[in-house]
């Protein structure tokens, strides 16, 4: 009889992805203390890691998957609200999605693709507060 190992669900992979961001932006300089601030440190390091031999250029998925994990969670955390996830979606990583406390949805790691495409005035850290200050 063979045993086959369950398929990982989204929903499993954001706490894993805001660890790892977590571990690493606060090993490399940045602070990531899981407060709205920290999200000006997420900024600070797309402008840093967005250039030719950065580490965000051209290998971006996984790390891009954990900033809007990261971030989700950590509007999550200010204002309330839950992940959303579709396993049966190929796009499942770009669209998870944040269903917040007033009704409204965001998706956090379309906006790290946003900001990293489109640049600085699509900063992450605005966007948080404004959504934030939404939801109160």
């Amino acid at each position: 009889m063979a045993f086959f190992k369950k398929k990982p669900k989204l929903i499993d992979d954001i706490p894993l992805g805001v660890a790892w961001v977590t571990k690493n932006l606060n090993a490399s300089g940045y602070r990531a203390d899981g407060t709205i601030e920290s999200l000006k440190e997420v900024d600070r390091f797309i402008n840093d890691e967005h250039r030719p031999g950065g580490v965000l250029d051209g290998k971006m998925g996984s790390i891009v998957f954990g900033l809007g994990c990261y971030i989700g969670q950590v509007i999550i955390d200010a204002v309330g609200g839950h992940w959303v996830t579709d396993d049966n979606d190929p796009r499942g990583e770009l669209t998870i999605a944040v269903d917040l406390s007033d009704g409204s949805t965001i998706w956090p790691v379309m906006r790290v693709v946003k900001r990293i495409k489109e640049g600085p005035e699509n900063a992450i850290y605005p966007y948080a507060l404004g959504v934030t200050r939404g939801t109160q």
